[in-house]
């Protein structure tokens, strides 16, 4: 019996329809990230603005998913009380997946007025945020005060004096001046 080359062709088809159709998943990615995630701070420092907030609002406009959400603490950025934050509207675009009424941590790029973030970043539900939040609270504090060392050419060592008056020989220097 001799097997025309359509009938193999549809069988092929018919196939590969089953094995999609069969294969345990309801959806398919496309999403590939081109840098590993970095760091908290690291993540920060290439990001415009870097927020915490709720979703107010979640719509599909086109290709894109706009969310509204109102900002709670800013990290990075000059940002209002609300800001509208776009991202691709599917997976395979690597979109977040944003949900209304759930507080996020937002790293983001572009403008105030439109700020842009996706699934390769560090955006995430704030109750999964915990270490994130602890290094950007952590890189945002002020260092303790310190002494500051000044030393001359010749190798003398001072201090600033406590009231920042007057600098306070540490240690002379034991060659001569020339």
């Amino acid at each position: 019996m001799k097997i025309d080359s359509r009938h193999q062709e549809l069988t092929a088809v018919a196939t590969f329809v089953a094995i999609l159709a069969f294969s345990g998943t309801d959806r398919v990615f496309g999403c590939s990230c081109a840098f590993p995630t970095a760091l908290p701070v690291e993540a920060a420092e290439r990001a415009n603005f870097v927020f915490t907030g709720r979703a107010a609002s979640v719509r599909t406009v086109e290709f894109d998913l706009e969310v509204r959400i109102e900002v709670k603490d800013v990290y990075k950025g000059d940002l209002g009380p609300e800001v509208l934050v776009v991202t691709d509207a599917s997976g395979a675009g690597c979109g977040y997946p944003f949900r209304a009424g759930v507080d996020y941590l937002v790293y983001g790029g572009g403008t105030a007025e439109r700020i842009f973030t996706s699934h390769c970043g560090r955006t995430a539900p704030l109750a999964a945020a915990g270490g994130d939040l602890l290094a950007l609270k952590a890189a945002a504090a002020p260092l303790p005060a310190a002494d500051q060392l000044y030393v001359t050419a010749e190798g003398s060592v001072y201090r600033m004096s406590p009231d920042g008056s007057r600098l306070i020989r540490v240690i002379e220097s034991r060659e001569p001046a020339r």
